[in-house]
């Protein structure tokens, strides 16, 4: 079963995956904070708003009516590429349930997501030290491509 344009639930083994909403920054912080990002519940509202623009998505995904990980998608034009370009901007499943092919629908789900709206390729970043995150996407069927270099700017608050 395939994204339909609106908001949409998919129900896979018992899995439930739908668009997040705000009631859903508590957990989005906590899950955040699995992945060493440590996010205030009123920062992860923010951010959901955000998510519901035209380009991007973020699903979460719920076991017994329990929120238990999040993908938040991107899709975009390059200006090197003629065509669509879909992004993982970041994947998280809660510990207290990985291994269990949760991620596995979450990241299927994502990809097939993409594939409706005709992307050619889905990227994602993965942070040096996360090794076994690199071992589960080359299973996955990615490739490492390119490498990715980062220049953290100073900023006015």
């Amino acid at each position: 079963m395939r994204y339909s344009g609106k908001f949409f639930t998919l129900i896979l083994v018992g899995m439930i995956i739908r668009e997040a909403d705000e009631k859903d920054a508590d957990i989005l912080s906590q899950l955040l904070m699995q992945l060493g990002y440590p996010t205030p519940i009123h920062e992860s509202k923010r951010r959901i708003q955000l998510y519901h623009q035209e380009g991007y998505k973020l699903f979460m995904a719920e076991l017994s009516n329990q929120p238990i990980g999040f993908i938040a998608l991107h899709w975009y034009h390059a200006v090197h590429h003629p065509h669509l370009i879909g992004r993982v901007v970041a994947f998280c499943i809660d510990e207290s349930v990985r291994g269990k092919g949760c991620g596995s629908q979450l990241l299927k789900y994502a990809e097939d997501f993409f594939q409706d709206l005709s992307c050619v390729k889905v990227e994602l970043t993965s942070n040096l030290r996360r090794k076994e995150s690199h071992t589960y996407y080359l299973r996955k069927g990615y490739q490492q491509t390119s490498m990715h270099f980062v220049k953290f700017l100073a900023i006015d608050k």
